[in-house]
């Protein structure tokens, strides 16, 4: 192999298996002693690219590229000149070589990185799952210090479609954030075409007969279910929460005639 076209191409063949599928140590040798003769310090470019393709396909990113990480590569990929041949300058027989392997194969290198790049841009990390509503209860719990936690206690007589003793659950309220969450088990599923729960609020600034609506919500299934409450107005000064049921979409002002849980506080 005398010819430096096909030692080239050679040298090429074996960096590409390299990257790969692997070479053994005669070929690494062989390689390495190509390198040398071709004058080609940097035998690692094709591996660099094929494992930041590896890695952009086997590990799904976790995170957005960091801006300044971005902000290098476009710099990079900006100041990138191509070599051009200059017919008044003088060369020696290194740097034709030198030349000819820039000229061929750095082009491709950067059409593959610009490729990654490409990749990096366009197939950006999906979007974290969504937390679940236990995580967002659960995170409410530790960002507020004024929490007020009652435990749902079923009505001594409850109607037709109320509950019964062995359901529990609570509900959290924080004043000053304004937000809390209700939790239920064992609590009848309901039609939500002929009927809904209804959360009232009652609080020492409001007439106990107009309590705040906290909002309507659906049960589909007796296992546990946490309900986000949706207050219609500033709630500062709590003492009791109260589950009714009603028609489809809720009421301003009801009867309490179905009432199956309440919740006190002492």
């Amino acid at each position: 192999m005398t010819n430096s076209k096909d030692k080239l191409a050679r040298f090429e063949e074996l960096k590409i298996n390299r990257a790969i599928f692997g070479i053994s140590e005669l070929e690494l040798a062989e390689l390495h002693r190509l390198s040398k003769q071709l004058r080609i310090d940097d035998i690692e470019d094709f591996q660099r690219v094929t494992a930041a393709i590896d890695i952009k396909f086997t590990e799904p990113l976790v995170e957005p590229m960091p801006n300044e990480l971005r902000g290098k590569l476009q710099e990079q990929a900006a100041n990138f000149e191509f070599p051009t041949s200059n017919a008044s300058k003088q060369s020696s027989p290194k740097d034709e070589k030198s030349l000819r392997y820039k000229t061929v194969y750095i082009p491709w290198l950067a059409a593959a990185a610009s490729f990654i790049l490409a990749l990096l841009a366009w197939y950006e990390p999906m979007d974290s799952p969504a937390k679940s509503i236990t995580e967002i209860r659960n995170g409410f719990l530790l960002s507020a210090n004024d929490i007020i936690s009652i435990d749902w206690a079923p009505t001594e007589a409850p109607s037709e479609g109320g509950t019964s003793r062995d359901e529990f659950g609570d509900v959290v309220w924080s004043p000053s954030l304004q937000e809390g969450y209700m939790r239920f088990r064992n609590l009848p599923v309901n039609d939500p075409t002929k009927e809904q729960y209804q959360l009232w609020i009652f609080d020492k600034n409001q007439s106990e007969a107009t309590p705040i609506d906290g909002g309507v919500f659906d049960i589909v299934s007796t296992d546990e279910a946490i309900i986000p409450i949706d207050c219609k107005l500033v709630a500062k000064d709590v003492y009791l929460f109260a589950i009714t049921v009603e028609k489809p979409g809720g009421v301003v002002v009801s009867s309490r005639k179905r009432l199956p849980l309440i919740a006190q506080l002492n």
